[in-house]
């Protein structure tokens, strides 16, 4: 699944309540004083453009090394834990230690610099939230000196940009979770074939759902995994497990403790 269920959290909803939100703030200013929601829907376009291009600027390339980084670090540390046994007989260990250490600082590093170009993304909104209740209260007291604007209602468009900021500082971010899940969605498929290969099981064109009014209990025994055309198969194990209604046997325990179930 890789990134890609951040797509209807962090993408959808934060465009769909954010667009809502500023919509709804900037025809409430230009009703309250036309001069203030012009400048408010100006400063939240400005915002938009500058924190899209800080967050692609400062955290772009870092989003696209991390997902590498992460694979790296996890080979270093599978190939650590299988091969204990064979890196202490020929005394390798320590240097499949550096391997690790090396793989997590560098994975440490881009972590850390995608947060500092997030945290570039919340300051330039921030700055902007701050231009946005400035230009209203320059429209908002010559208003009120002219008696076209009460004290309250000046306190309200003054405020409201600071309010409408918290919401919209979420857009930008939206873009960049956007382009992580787009990335992801690309990694996922250059690993799938085009078309279903031979030997890989398919449903019958006239295949129905299973009506199943319980969860069915499920055993596997001397199992094997393998790509059509692949040998040795990539995964193999002599061990049965088994998914029962309410739980999971899982492969990793021992057989005697599997036993204990009632249908392993």
């Amino acid at each position: 699944m890789d990134e890609l269920p951040d797509f209807a959290l962090r993408v959808v909803q934060p465009l769909v309540s954010g667009g809502v939100v500023v919509l709804a703030s900037s025809v409430a200013a230009f009703v309250l004083l036309p001069a203030a929601g012009v400048a408010l829907l100006l400063t939240l376009a400005a915002a938009f453009v500058v924190g899209t291009l800080v967050n692609r600027w400062a955290a772009g390339s870092a989003e696209r090394r991390i997902a590498p980084l992460r694979a790296a670090l996890a080979s270093a540390l599978h190939e650590l834990v299988t091969g204990l046994d064979l890196l202490i007989a020929f005394d390798a260990l320590p240097q499949a230690r550096e391997r690790v250490r090396a793989a997590s600082a560098r994975l440490t590093a881009a972590a850390r610099t995608r947060a500092a170009g997030l945290g570039l993304t919340a300051g330039a909104v921030s700055l902007l939230a701050g231009v946005a209740t400035v230009l209203a209260l320059a429209t908002g007291i010559p208003a009120l000196e002219a008696g076209h604007l009460d004290a309250p209602t000046l306190a309200v468009v003054a405020l409201l940009p600071l309010a409408v900021f918290e919401v919209f500082g979420t857009l930008p971010l939206a873009f960049g979770a956007l382009r992580r899940v787009r990335a992801s969605a690309e990694r996922i498929a250059d690993t799938v074939p085009a078309t279903v290969p031979d030997g890989v099981p398919v449903d019958a064109p006239d295949a129905a759902a299973l009506n199943v009014t319980s969860v069915p209990d499920v055993a596997l025994s001397l199992r094997t995994a393998h790509w059509p055309g692949r040998t040795p198969p990539c995964s193999n194990a002599s061990t049965s497990c088994c998914m029962q209604g309410s739980g999971w046997c899982s492969p990793g325990r021992p057989a005697r403790a599997r036993r204990r179930s009632r249908t392993c």
